[in-house]
This record gives structure tokens, C-alpha cells and sequence, in this order.
């Protein structure tokens, strides 16, 4: 009304961002889950998030991890990019080896030299085994935004959907309980720290 004119205020969507699909492929990305091991469920969110990223305009790369640090991707933008990523995935395969978080998720932060996300596809098996994970994440934590994917195993939530009617059953319920009570402390955890979390079954997850 000042000017006596039209004025028009318009807002883009942020493009040109930076995004890492950081996928551990140690042991215990060999259990399975819904017939599907958890590293193919990962697989399949990785390359459900980097086809709607890079349509976006976003630059997407990948980084995988065992014992050692594995595949280093750099982040491109455009949709060829998609094929190339689809081509490395189809080679990736869990190693009967122990993650060694410290070393894979150190040379990552090596590699970054901007502020990205970096969404981790891994597990743990108790809090005393993912110390070392939440610590070195800790250290993405001081210039990157982390997002943490947890698969849940649909047989330890199975147990809590129905009332234990025999000895063996409420048995199994104790331990479930226990081993998710663990599961949900690391997540707690991480999330203080301020790690983003989503978790759930791998199709709700991937969504």
C-alpha cells in the first residue's frame, strides 16, 4: 500500500543440498527381516530417498562401512545419478565381520568438507556395544545433521501385541522386553545428542 503497487513475495524450495546414504554392511546387517536381510531393506530406502532427492535438485552420495571403510560415492546432482547409485547397491553383500564404527564413520567425516546429511543405516545389539557408535557420531554431530534409520524385528515387537498364556511364552516376553527396553535406551540416547531418529518395520521405515 506504500508503494501504491502490486509486490509479489516468492519462496524456491532449497535445492543444491547435500546428502549421504551411509549403510553399514557388517554381521549384523545379515539378519533377517521379513525374508529380506535388514542391509536389503536399507538398500531399498536408500534408493526410495536418493530417486525423490535427486529430483529435487539435491546432490546425493553414498558411503559403506564394515570392518573397514568399503564404497565412497561423492555427491552429484541429477537423475543420472540415479543409475549409478542403483549399479553400486546391487553389489553391496553383509560381511561376516564385526563393524568397526570409530574407523568407517571417522574416514567419513574425512571425506565431508560441507555441511550434509547423513542418513546411517546400521545396528546395534546392546548399549555396551553402541558406545563407540554413538561417540563417533557425536563427532558428525559438531558440523553435519545426522539422521539414525533403526529397522525394528517384527519378533521382538510380536510378543507385546498378545498376552503370554504359557510358561515359555512369558519367558520369551521377559527377554524381548528386555533386549527392547535396550534397543529404545540407545535410541533415547542418540536423539539427546541431537541425532534425528526414524524407526520402525522396514516398510514403514522406508517410507
Amino acid at each position: 500500500a506504500r508503494h501504491r503497487d502490486l509486490r509479489v513475495r516468492r519462496f524456491r524450495v532449497e535445492r543444491n543440498q547435500r546428502l549421504i546414504l551411509c549403510m553399514d554392511t557388517g554381521l549384523l546387517m545379515d539378519e533377517p527381516l521379513e525374508d529380506l536381510q535388514r542391509l536389503d531393506h536399507a538398500i531399498h530406502a536408500s534408493l526410495l530417498l536418493s530417486y525423490f532427492a535427486l529430483r529435487a535438485g539435491d546432490l546425493v552420495g553414498l558411503y559403506t562401512y564394515a570392518d573397514t571403510p568399503k564404497t565412497w560415492l561423492s555427491p552429484t546432482a541429477g537423475m543420472r545419478n540415479f543409475n549409478r547409485l542403483k549399479l553400486a547397491c546391487a553389489g553391496f553383500h553383509s560381511e561376516p565381520v564385526e563393524t568397526n564404527h570409530v574407523l568407517g564413520l571417522h574416514h567419513l567425516l574425512s571425506k565431508l568438507q560441507r555441511r550434509t546429511l547423513v542418513v546411517i543405516f546400521s545396528e546395534f545389539i546392546d548399549t555396551t556395544t553402541a558406545e563407540l557408535m554413538i561417540e563417533t557420531i557425536e563427532r558428525l554431530l559438531r558440523k553435519h545433521l545426522v539422521l539414525f534409520v533403526a529397522l525394528d524385528d517384527p519378533l521382538i515387537e510380536k510378543p507385546f501385541k498378545e498376552c503370554p498364556e504359557t510358561p515359555e511364552e512369558l519367558a520369551e516376553t521377559l527377554v524381548t522386553s528386555d533386549l527392547k527396553q535396550e534397543r529404545h535406551k540407545v535410541l533415547r540416547h542418540l536423539q539427546r545428542k541431537g541425532v534425528h531418529i526414524v524407526h520402525g518395520s522396514p516398510e514403514q521405515a522406508a517410507t
